[in-house]
């Protein structure tokens, strides 16, 4: 039996995936590689399960997967469920409020197991940020769902919510929510527009960084963690890693807590940034 090395804590939109937005085989055999040399390969995203599921279907062994920043914990290629943390539907008034003083609102994600819907309210978004609801919707693996109202959501829960706006705006919302221990709340930048800002609203559990600890816990497996990532959602993983990767495409702040900076995603850096960090851990 291989013996436990430790783990590979990996996002996977701009640190894995290249232009076509699947992780290219390359990059997928090199984590192989290290899987069969005792790695725990851990992939996280802040995306669905169907996007996950096209952009690493190159991957032929197991390996832990973390959806939506962490709501989901799931060993593949069997999904099955091994941590799960959920929003209630209770916070849905106090979501309204905040994004009323700003004329726009937000999306609900209904989880994998209700076929990783996207509930949205058009008529309660800027004609600007509809615009931009409406790419997202062209652009995205998952079903959406036009509704009137979210009153459908009292008796559910959900792994996700997402409100859209510009950065004045969503800055205001963040400040709204950060505080509240009922929830996770990340601010970032859309990738799909510089002027378009995004409030990731999770379970207080489901963060990158306690999906990291949450899995390491519930397996038992401890060891060394090297981490790799490029957005501000990635910052609460990257803190619990020995070895810190920070993409070259992330924004300048996470530079400084890198202890690699790898290349571009296309250029395949996540390969020449591991084997750094691996000489690094046993020089």
């Amino acid at each position: 039996m291989t013996e436990h090395r430790g783990w590979l804590a990996l996002d996977i939109d701009g640190t894995l995936t290249d232009q076509t937005h699947i992780v290219p085989k390359e990059v997928v055999n090199y984590l192989k590689e290290l899987h069969a040399k005792g790695w725990e390969v851990f992939i996280i995203t802040g995306r669905t399960l169907s996007f996950a599921r096209l952009a690493l279907e190159l991957f032929n062994f197991p390996f832990h997967l973390a959806v939506q920043n962490g709501a989901d914990v799931l060993y593949m290629p069997n999904k099955e469920l091994v941590i799960r943390y959920y929003l209630s539907p209770s916070i849905i008034p106090t979501l309204e409020a905040l994004c009323s003083e700003c004329a726009e609102d937000f999306l609900v994600y209904a989880g994998w197991e209700k076929g990783d819907f996207c509930y949205y309210r058009p008529h309660l978004f800027s004609r600007k940020i509809r615009a931009h609801v409406d790419m997202m919707k062209q652009l995205s693996l998952e079903p959406w769902q036009a509704v009137k109202s979210f009153s459908f959501a009292d008796h559910l829960r959900f792994p996700l919510m997402k409100c859209l706006g510009n950065k004045k705006e969503m800055t205001l919302v963040y400040e709204g929510l950060k505080n509240d221990k009922h929830l996770s709340v990340t601010l970032i930048r859309d990738p799909l527009a510089e002027s378009v800002y995004l409030n990731l609203i999770t379970h207080p559990e489901a963060t990158k960084g306690n999906a990291l600890k949450n899995v390491i816990k519930q397996t038992g497996k401890m060891g060394k963690v090297i981490a790799a990532g490029d957005d501000l959602n990635d910052i609460s993983m990257l803190d619990r890693a020995n070895i810190k990767i920070v993409m070259y495409s992330a924004p300048l702040e996470m530079h400084d807590l890198a202890d690699i900076i790898a290349k571009p995603s296309y250029q395949y850096g996540i390969i020449e940034a591991l084997q750094k960090a691996l000489s690094e851990l046993h020089p």
